[in-house]
């Protein structure tokens, strides 16, 4: 039996501004990390047995600019809300 799970991973400072420049692109990284982990099957008991379940394993990357807008957004959203609570209470 394989269960679909999805891992997002979020890059900071890997897109070529930071200190050091490095750039690191979302789609390779992907790609990468789909090759290298497209199912993981856990084992279980002292014998190391390989469990009936395992893990299909569906990588999400994108950059923290990226992953942040949709943040920002929704705390912007929430903060003009509760200002706008806030004056008429007082």
């Amino acid at each position: 039996m394989a269960l679909p799970i999805e891992i997002t991973v979020v890059l900071f400072g890997l897109d070529g501004t930071g200190g050091f420049g490095v750039d690191v692109s979302a789609a390779d990284l992907e790609a990468f990390l789909a090759d290298a982990l497209p199912e993981h099957c856990p084992t279980v008991g002292a014998r190391g047995q390989r469990s009936r379940v395992c893990y299909d394993v569906q990588f999400r990357v994108q950059h923290a600019a990226a992953a942040l807008e949709g943040l920002e957004h929704v705390m912007r959203t929430s903060m003009a809300r509760s200002w706008v609570v806030g004056e008429g209470s007082g």
